[in-house]
């Protein structure tokens, strides 16, 4: 949840510096207005079309305008930075809220993707017009080239983008008016820049919440145990700063592991494999393609299509191929 939180506060500070810039540009013409007026006084002081008092007057007025919009300029530049600030806060002390709120609704059953269309800059979309409708416990391959919207749409879909035009429905209720906590109980993204903390392996995984036998399992199903096995600590094994003691590989495993224990119903994974060895890849994937009560979304370069049951294409003009082999309720 921290990193979810973190990940969202940069998405909303990168909105707010280019809301930054556009209040700069704002608060630079402002200036280019000042400079014409004191110009325009100067000029009527020369020409003597102006009386003293006439002048000191414009110029009290003058001095007046000028700080009211630079204090106007200096206020909305504050609030685009400083909110995503507040709302975080907001969010982080309203979680016991969440959490209580959570546990009165039913677990995810279905996804209906309706329309959407996301931009980033409000012009050039990264996504359009796209839908597509799944059970939980059906997985799904994206595939397709960089840029194309393929991490757009799981951002969206895991609430990280909100600012998306048409609809995502948790059985039947719009994502936007679903509270955080329930949507980060049943919806988990992980990326490549995930980060692990200063703590044991095991820390890293159940942060703070350890059930033996979930563990254990999940361990083994990412294949976690066999970096266990060779720490002389076994799970309790201390991570360095930035886990500089694990290989790509192995901080993937951790972070996958980390994901899978928190038990979603849909898991998105995100490139996170991809230093990882694709025997190992493959056998992960199988044994995450064996659970019921999960959809797995997975997004990889590499040529995976043969294990998943559906398969999104992106194509470069912005159009996309769905190809479903099967699928099932639960």
């Amino acid at each position: 949840d921290l990193e979810s939180s973190l990940k969202e506060f940069t998405e909303e500070k990168k909105r707010g510096d280019r809301k930054y810039g556009v209040i700069s540009i704002l608060k630079s013409k402002i200036f280019g207005i000042s400079i014409i007026i004191a110009d325009f006084v100067g000029f009527t002081m020369l020409s003597n079309s102006f009386t003293f008092i006439d002048l000191l007057t414009i110029s009290s007025l003058y001095g007046v305008f000028h700080s009211s919009c630079e204090k106007i300029a200096d206020t909305l530049i504050l609030y685009s930075k400083y909110r995503a600030v507040l709302r975080n806060v907001s969010e982080f002390y309203d979680l016991e809220t969440e959490a209580s709120a959570t546990s009165l609704k039913p677990k995810l059953n279905r996804v209906r993707i309706d329309d959407l269309s996301f931009s980033y800059n409000r012009i050039d979309y990264t996504l359009k017009n796209f839908s597509y409708e799944f059970n939980i416990g059906e997985n799904l391959i994206i595939k397709g080239p960089s840029g194309v919207g393929k991490s757009t749409l799981v951002k969206c879909l895991s609430a990280y983008n909100r600012d998306y035009d048409g609809n995502i429905y948790f059985d039947d209720k719009s994502l936007k008016g679903l509270n955080a906590g329930y949507i980060r109980k049943n919806v988990i993204y992980i990326g490549q820049e995930e980060r692990l903390f200063t703590k044991t392996i095991r820390e890293n995984v159940t942060l703070g919440e350890y059930d033996e036998k979930w563990f254990d399992r999940v361990s083994k199903m990412t294949k976690l145990d066999a970096i266990i096995d060779k720490k002389r600590d076994g799970a309790r094994a201390m991570l360095l700063e930035g886990a500089s003691n694990l290989s790509g590989g192995e901080r993937a495993r951790v972070v996958l592991a980390r994901a899978l224990y928190q038990n979603p119903r849909i898991l998105i994974i995100d490139e996170t494999l991809s230093n990882v060895g694709e025997s190992d890849e493959d056998e992960i994937l199988k044994n995450l393609l064996s659970l019921k009560n999960i959809s797995i979304i997975y997004i990889t370069h590499r040529k995976k299509e043969y294990l998943f049951d559906n398969i999104i294409e992106f194509r470069k003009d912005g159009r996309y191929e769905i190809t479903r082999k099967r699928s099932h309720r639960n």
